[in-house]
């Protein structure tokens, strides 16, 4: 069995060679088509390991794998000699292009590699058949919370995508069905209920915990798959719904869960993130309900307007997150990650299928884009905004200005990356204190 560390780098180098090679290949082909000399094109930084030259290019494989560059002849203000195959001697325009193909690329990919989880299908948590709350209308049609639903029309139902596929059917053909619950070991058969209100049920789904998100308050906290969450804030929690219930109205306020782990019951202390959803701002801590199996669906040709409507949709969530940051409206410490989150995460999405693999694969391709088009100095961004002031002024900035703030800039991008490494270490530190302390606490109890 290969050693899950082993795939969590194998996994993260897929993701990162394939973002950063489509984003150099988008400078190197616009280049080329606007009649510039490309030098070298590099994927990572540092020490060469491998490469070759064809034509007038140089081709590296480097050691440090947290980006690439290309080196086109005269691309540094000043440096060329006024070449026409020289960066500098194309217009503001041309040079905004090929800056702007890199990001661009990452975008085309995006799309491309969420076809392809649309195609192959995506991982659908299944329940049980033990439905939740039920509202007025079915109650009086002698349904009730706790009843398993087996049979829908002589249907057998066996869990909750059975029952959901089995009630869509029906209320598509008729309005009132019968319906088979098993209810404290007896099977009682109702008639006339709408199968349209059956699409309005929930599965009861206890308040223990599936997954846990790396990364995510809970994560740092040290709750555990598996865990029950028996009371918050000496609130008792009885199912899944109770328990969202309650962190949803949490954001940015710290709680108390109390845990059920085995034979042993402590107490955690987690605050949950604010999290945009639909334009409501719920808590989250980054916890999975706990799933009877999965089921994956396949969504055939339908999946190429999907990918196309999920990658804007994921553009845009991303744009408003980088706001919400910008904006104070969320911590900027507790919302980011760096490269070794990405590992971890890219690990766990392997782990799952390629379909989950695929969709964190887009994610991370437009993270890069929207970060890359941010107008700051070093990033493509800070480049278009250059050549836009060119543009507008009728000449550059002067070259002074530009070293200045570029140097600026790199300084910048640098103590981030910094801090990114010693937030994400955090918290793997503040987890194994976590776990330690519930250690302690569980022996303390017996």
């Amino acid at each position: 069995m290969t050693h899950p560390i082993i795939i969590r780098f194998l996994a993260a180098a897929v993701v990162f060679g394939a973002a950063i090679l489509v984003h150099e290949a988008g400078h190197f082909i616009l280049a080329k088509r606007k009649g510039v000399k490309v030098e070298k094109f590099s994927i990572g930084f540092g020490p060469k390991l491998l490469g070759f030259r064809r034509g007038e290019t140089q081709y590296l494989l480097a050691m440090i794998p947290l980006g690439g560059y290309l080196k086109m002849a005269g691309e540094n203000p000043g440096e060329g000699e006024g070449a026409p195959d020289e960066f500098f001697s194309k217009t503001p325009f041309d040079r905004i292009k090929i800056v702007a193909a890199g990001p661009f690329m990452n975008l085309i990919l995006a799309y491309i590699v969420i076809v392809g989880m649309f195609m192959i299908g995506i991982r659908v948590p299944n329940y049980s058949n033990q439905i939740c709350s039920v509202h007025e209308t079915l109650q009086k049609a002698g349904l009730q919370t706790g009843d398993f639903i087996v049979e829908i029309e002589g249907e057998e139902i066996s869990n909750w995508h059975t029952l959901s596929a089995s009630a869509a059917k029906f209320s598509d053909r008729k309005e009132q069905c019968s319906v088979t619950v098993l209810r404290e070991g007896d099977e009682i058969r109702l008639k006339n209920i709408r199968a349209g209100d059956l699409l309005r049920l929930s599965p009861l789904i206890p308040a223990e915990v599936g997954e846990v998100a790396i990364g995510m308050p809970g994560y740092s906290a040290g709750i555990l798959a598996g865990d029950r969450i028996i009371s918050i804030d000496g609130e008792a929690i009885r199912d899944w719904d109770e328990l969202a219930a309650v962190i949803h109205r949490s954001a940015d306020k710290e709680i108390g869960l109390r845990i059920e782990r085995g034979a042993n019951v402590f107490l955690v202390s987690v605050t949950p993130i604010s999290h945009d959803v639909l334009g409501d701002s719920i808590g989250i801590i980054g916890i999975s309900p706990p799933a009877s199996g999965y089921y994956v669906e396949r969504f055939g040709w339908k999946s190429i307007p999907y990918a196309l409507k999920e990658t804007v949709y994921r553009t845009a969530m991303t744009y408003k997150g980088l706001w919400l940051i910008i904006t104070r409206q969320v911590s900027f410490m507790k919302s980011v990650g760096g490269p070794i989150l990405i590992v971890q995460m890219a690990g766990e999405e392997a782990k799952k299928g390629l379909g989950g693999f695929l969709g964190f694969m887009g994610s991370i391709n437009i993270l890069l884009a929207v970060m890359n088009l941010i107008p700051f100095p070093v990033l493509d961004g800070g480049h278009v905004m250059f050549f836009l002031i060119e543009k507008l002024r009728r000449r550059p900035l002067s070259l002074n200005t530009q070293e200045w703030i570029q140097r600026v800039g790199i300084a910048l991008i640098v103590t981030l990356m910094v801090f990114l490494f010693a937030n994400d270490t955090m918290r793997q530190i503040n987890r194994t204190k976590a776990l330690q302390e519930i250690q302690r606490n569980e022996q303390g109890t017996k």
